[in-house]
């Protein structure tokens, strides 16, 4: 489920460097398993998901891959446009992209 954070970017840049928000929604943790596991970024990467958790994937090492950040943000947020106002548990059957 998501959840909306903030009500700008303004802000969310404002929170995101707050410590009780980082582990929360960068989740370092899981940053730290990704690399101690050998995966690395190039520069402009993030660790995207290869299946999405909103569309089925599983929060496991197994579903990051390193990922272009304005793809990762573009894709999901084109995913996340298309199925906010689904209920929880509805089928998807089909995500188009622009």
């Amino acid at each position: 489920r998501l959840t909306e954070v903030a009500a700008n970017a303004e802000q969310f840049k404002r929170l995101m460097v707050q410590p009780e928000h980082a582990g929360e929604w960068f989740v370092p943790q899981l940053v730290g398993d990704l690399l101690t596991a050998g995966m690395r970024l190039g520069p402009g990467q993030c660790f995207g998901y290869k299946v999405p958790p909103v569309l089925g994937g599983e929060v496991d090492l197994d579903n990051f891959e390193p990922t272009d950040l304005q793809v990762h943000f573009g894709i999901l947020g084109q995913i996340h446009r298309q199925v906010k106002d689904l209920p929880p548990g509805t089928p998807i059957g089909e995500i188009k992209f622009e």
